[in-house]
C-alpha cells in the first residue's frame, strides 16, 4: 500500500508527537552476529513490566515479520477486516450448505416415506430408521466430499505434467526434428536449405507441446541465480513453477518469433558462407591475386605468369549459366 514518508529532526518530531521526552517507538539494530531470539529476549527485559496490561499494548517487543505491525499500522487494519470478512462469508456459506444439505436429505426421506413406513410395520423402530438414514447420509457425504476436493484441487492448482497425447506428439515432433538436423547436416545444396526451414519449424511444434515440462526444467536449473535477485526473484521463480501451463502459450509464441526471425536473417548468410567456404576449396593456388577494380587484364595476367617463382598462373572468371532441365530452366553460377 501507498504511504508517505517525511523525515525532520529530532527537535521537531518531539512537537510532532506531542509527547516531548518520550519516545513511542525505538528501532534497534542488531550487530553482526547476535541471533534474534537472544536479543529480543535481552530487549524486552529490559522494558517496564506488563502483566497488568493487555496483550498487545506497548510496551512490547516486535522482531521479524512482526515489525510489519508496528511500521505499518495499517496492517493490522487490515488484518481485521481479513478476518471479518472471511469470517462473514464462511459463516454464510457453512449456513447455506447446513440448509441445503438439510433440505436434501429431508426430501429423500419424505420421498421414501412407504419404505419407511414398510420398515415401521415390521417393527423397526424410530432409532432404528434414523440411524438408516444417518448412516447413508454420512456415506454420501464422504464420497461426495472426496470428489469434490480432487474436482477443486484441480481447478486451483495445476497438474504437474501434461497429457499423455501431448506428450506423445511433443516426444514424435521432438525426435522428426532431431532426424530432419541430421538429414540436413549430411544433405548438400538446395536440398540442405530446404530441410532447415523443416527443422526449425518442427522443433518449434515439439517446445509448443513440451513447453510446461520445458518451463519447469529451466526453472529447475536457473533457479538458483533466480532466486539470488532477492523476493522478486524468489517470486518469480514460484511463479514459473506454479503458472508452467498458463505460460506455455506465451513461451510457444516467443519461441516461434525467435526461431522464423532467426530462420530467415541467418539461413542466407549461412548459405554465402558455405558458398565462400566451396569457392576457397576449390581454388587449389598458393596465391590468389584480387584487384582492386573489377577484372584483371590479360598483360596483368602474363607478367604474374613471368614472375620468379611461378610455376603456372591462371584466371579465373565468376559467371552464371542458365542450364535447361527437363524443360525447366536452372541456374548455375560459378
Amino acid at each position: 500500500m501507498d504511504q508517505s514518508t517525511v523525515f525532520v529532526d529530532d527537535s521537531e518530531a518531539e512537537a510532532l508527537a506531542g509527547h516531548p521526552g518520550w519516545a513511542e517507538v525505538i528501532g534497534v539494530v542488531a550487530e553482526p552476529g547476535v541471533e534474534r531470539t537472544a536479543l529480543t529476549n535481552a530487549v524486552a527485559a529490559a522494558l517496564p513490566p506488563t502483566a497488568d496490561r493487555a496483550v498487545d499494548a506497548y510496551p512490547r517487543v516486535y522482531a521479524g515479520p512482526e515489525r510489519g505491525v508496528v511500521e505499518s499500522p495499517d496492517v493490522a487494519d487490515g488484518r481485521e477486516f481479513v478476518i471479518a470478512v472471511s469470517s462473514v462469508f464462511g459463516g454464510a456459506t457453512l449456513l447455506i450448505a447446513i440448509l441445503v444439505i438439510a433440505g436434501t436429505v429431508g426430501l429423500s426421506v419424505k420421498q421414501r416415506h412407504r419404505d419407511i413406513a414398510l420398515l415401521r410395520a415390521i417393527a423397526a423402530t424410530p432409532r432404528q430408521v434414523r440411524r438408516l438414514v444417518i448412516r447413508e447420509a454420512v456415506v454420501l457425504g464422504l464420497l461426495a466430499s472426496i470428489t469434490g476436493v480432487w474436482a477443486l484441487g484441480e481447478s486451483s492448482v495445476e497438474r504437474p505434467g501434461i497429457g499423455v497425447i501431448r506428450a506423445l506428439l511433443g516426444a514424435v515432433t521432438l525426435a522428426g526434428g532431431v532426424v530432419l538436423s541430421t538429414v540436413a547436416m549430411n544433405a548438400r545444396g538446395d536440398t540442405a536449405a530446404g530441410t532447415a526451414i523443416g527443422v526449425v519449424f518442427t522443433f518449434v511444434v515439439a517446445v509448443a507441446r513440451l513447453s510446461p515440462v520445458l518451463i519447469r526444467l529451466c526453472v529447475a536449473t536457473f533457479g538458483a541465480a533466480l532466486r539470488g535477485f532477492g523476493v522478486t526473484g524468489r517470486l518469480a521463480a514460484a511463479h514459473l513453477t506454479s503458472s508452467a501451463r498458463r505460460l506455455s502459450p506465451v513461451v510457444s509464441a516467443l519461441v516461434l518469433a525467435v526461431a522464423l526471425g532467426g530462420s530467415l536473417w541467418f539461413l542466407p548468410t549461412s548459405q554465402e558462407h558455405a558458398a565462400a567456404a566451396q569457392r576457397r576449396a576449390g581454388l587449389l593456388a598458393d596465391l590468389v591475386v584480387t584487384p582492386a577494380a573489377p577484372g584483371l587484364q590479360a598483360g596483368q595476367l602474363a607478367a604474374i605468369g613471368r614472375t620468379g617463382g611461378v610455376l603456372a598462373a591462371t584466371g579465373v572468371t565468376h559467371s552464371t549459366m542458365f542450364v535447361s532441365r527437363d524443360g525447366a530452366t536452372a541456374t548455375v553460377q560459378g
